[in-house]
């Protein structure tokens, strides 16, 4: 299991916009988020995953970083502050991955064009529909087939998708069913191997916020 957002160092980024006010930025689906840790020179690079444009927020994934961390958009100007849910443990490796970015004005939260506005649950995608994500770092629409709740014992909260993969900075990415609207968000990738150590395949997770 790999959680695919992308950590590194930035000291000089951590002084330049603690204390700063937020940046007039429109955050769109899809874009990069930089969450800065607040505990240590480190930031981790993620997905804005789904746009709650009437709560000025932004969805994406948990594990990208802590209460409280200053999140800055691509360009490391500063868009708000992030917030892991309630439920999730870091130290654990728990479901419920989800992470909000609540905007500072004047950042702005943007549009929806991955999924759509609409949501569903994921109880409501049937196994093998079509489901498709998108991750800042990949910079591509994939798509694959959601797998049987049953058989893999998947929570109602979660949904897992096959024949797809997600590289170092699409976590949180959006994850959707086309026609239909957003699912939840990019939490983790898989490589199927088998006794040689050839991968014969790949697969994600996503985690709902709804």
């Amino acid at each position: 299991m790999n959680r695919p957002s992308w950590i590194f160092t930035v000291t000089a980024v951590i002084t330049a916009t603690t204390g700063l006010p937020a940046y007039a930025a429109t955050i769109n689906q899809g874009d990069p988020v930089v969450i800065i840790h607040a505990d240590g020179p480190q930031a981790s690079v993620c997905t804005a995953g789904y746009v709650d444009k009437t709560n000025s927020q932004i969805y994406t994934a948990g594990h990208c970083g802590q209460d409280g961390d200053t999140v800055t958009d691509g360009t490391f100007q500063k868009i708000g502050v992030f917030q892991p849910s309630p439920t999730y443990d870091h130290s654990l490796d728990t479901g419920n991955d989800i992470g909000v970015v609540s905007l500072d004005d004047p950042a702005t939260a943007g549009e929806n064009s991955y999924s759509g506005d609409s949501t569903l649950f994921p109880t409501d995608v049937q196994t093998g529909e079509t489901v498709c994500i998108y991750g800042n770092t990949t910079g591509r629409v994939s798509c694959g087939l959601a797998a049987d709740r049953e058989a893999y014992q998947i929570e109602d909260n979660a949904l897992q998708v096959q024949n797809v993969h997600a590289q170092r900075g699409d976590s949180g990415g959006p994850v959707w069913v086309p026609e239909k609207g957003a699912v939840g968000v990019v939490s983790t990738t898989w490589n199927i191997i088998d006794g040689n150590g050839q991968q014969l395949g790949s697969y994600i997770t996503a985690n709902s916020p709804w």
